[in-house]
């Protein structure tokens, strides 16, 4: 089971398809590519990962003088010192901004990630996926 990430089958004739989200995150995590759609960063923190996505780079659901929503999801997966897949965490998220928050091009907004990192963990992939457009950012933390 730590190999899959549990989501929804699509079936196209008798055929079963991935769920496009699936296939994004997953494709984008079993790689060391560098995806740039979205500017993520990513570094340890007490309770998980945290996670920052550049706010420019998001698609909101209201212009800038309003309060404004953005969806994303967020896809972790543990990686030990021989590559070996330790877990994986899949987070579907709201990003909300308030009307007075000010926003330019190096500003981040936080996708968190709050779960135990597995022990034995050297490497972290990061993957963010905006859910309006479906552009993609990786992040790789050493720990």
């Amino acid at each position: 089971m730590a190999d899959r990430v549990a989501v929804d089958k699509v079936t196209v004739g008798e055929k079963k398809q991935a769920n496009p989200l699936e296939f994004d995150l997953v494709s984008a995590a079993q790689n060391e590519l560098g995806y740039t759609a979205l500017h993520v960063i990513a570094g340890p923190q007490a309770n998980g990962i945290a996670v920052r996505v550049r706010a420019t780079d998001l698609t909101w659901d209201a212009p800038p003088t309003e309060a404004r929503k953005a969806e994303v999801t967020a896809f972790v997966v543990y990686y030990d010192k021989d590559g070996k897949n330790l877990g994986q965490h899949a987070k579907e998220m709201t990003i909300a901004l308030r009307a007075e928050d000010k926003v330019n091009m190096s500003s981040m907004v936080a996708a968190d990630m709050e779960f135990a990192v597995p022990a034995g963990t050297s490497r972290v992939r990061v993957v963010v996926r905006g859910a309006t457009t479906g552009k993609l950012g990786t992040a790789d933390l050493k720990l």
